[in-house]
């Protein structure tokens, strides 16, 4: 016969109440920290696209300054400032469409 029983003391009781508790706080802790991270990634990628995004304008920008500096016609300036437009336009939109 068997005279085992499976009743747990207060003790015990009390002891996997508050184990059960903690594995529960460490799964929603452990939760947050993926969704967290999840965004830290978002964020990383927003940075390095917004990133690339400035150099290719700074880049341009540069590049027409030196034309519109060393060209002296008006056609040529006023191209520069019409594409100077279309690439703060782009580019303005590219950031719009990432976020």
């Amino acid at each position: 016969m068997d005279h085992h029983h499976n009743h747990e003391s207060p003790g015990e009781f009390y002891i996997a109440a508050k184990l059960e508790s903690l594995a529960l706080r460490l799964d929603h802790a452990l939760q947050e920290i993926n969704r967290m991270n999840a965004e830290i990634a978002a964020l990383t990628v927003q940075v390095q696209a917004n990133v690339a995004a400035e150099a290719a304008a700074i880049a341009l920008i540069s590049q027409l300054a030196a034309n519109a500096l060393s060209d002296t016609d008006r056609a040529s300036l006023v191209q520069s400032a019409s594409d100077l437009k279309a690439s703060a336009d782009a580019l303005a939109a590219a950031i719009a469409s990432i976020g």
